[in-house]
């Protein structure tokens, strides 16, 4: 989505403000879900829900990782 929309900006259907005000909602959901992940780590609990996980409780960041490759 973000590369359509960087494609649309190219094209001038879309604001230039209108991109930056897109791309600041993606990083902010970006930054979350790294904090998320931290959280998970350090904590080696299921996380705050932010991401769902399913199954049972992470044990190691193999783990995470499938849980994250497999959404």
């Amino acid at each position: 989505m973000l590369f359509e929309i960087i494609d649309s900006f190219k094209a001038g259907t879309i604001s230039a403000e209108t991109a930056a005000q897109i791309t600041d909602v993606a990083r902010a959901i970006i930054d979350s879900a790294k904090v998320e992940n931290q959280f998970i780590q350090l904590t080696g609990t299921n996380g705050s829900g932010f991401i769902p996980v399913i199954g049972e409780q992470i044990k190691d960041q193999k783990q995470i990782e499938l849980a994250v490759i497999s959404k």
